[in-house]
């Protein structure tokens, strides 16, 4: 069996791995905490599903809460920027800037002339 691998039953090492492993299939509700999920983010990080583990929301994007308390990335609106990972909310274009797109890192000058 996989529990067995690299210990010889019969020797102490052997013991204490198979009283761990049945303590850790017994007791999932004390364990499973310990582990990364949605609720263990800091504020302006997401939980990534696929690599299981809390992660800045990357350019361009902000921390948005959803109603249980977790966050996920959201783009900026136009208008808005994002220019460093983990914001709670995008900052507003510079007046002379503007953004015409979502999900931007910078804002982009306003041709001669014109204003935002």
């Amino acid at each position: 069996a996989a529990m067995d691998a690299g210990y010889e039953a019969g020797t102490t090492e052997y013991f204490y791995q198979k009283v761990a492993c049945e303590w850790v299939r017994s007791n999932p509700d004390t364990w499973i905490e310990w582990l990364p999920n949605a609720r263990s983010c800091l504020q302006g990080q997401y939980f990534n599903e696929v690599e299981q583990a809390c992660e800045f929301c990357p350019l361009g994007r902000h921390a948005a809460k959803h109603g249980n308390g977790t966050f996920y990335c959201d783009p900026c609106a136009a208008g808005r920027f994002a220019p460093t990972q983990g914001l709670l909310k995008c900052e507003e274009c510079a007046r002379g800037m503007y953004q015409n797109v979502s999900g931007a890192s910078t804002c982009m000058t306003c041709s001669p002339g014109t204003s935002q």
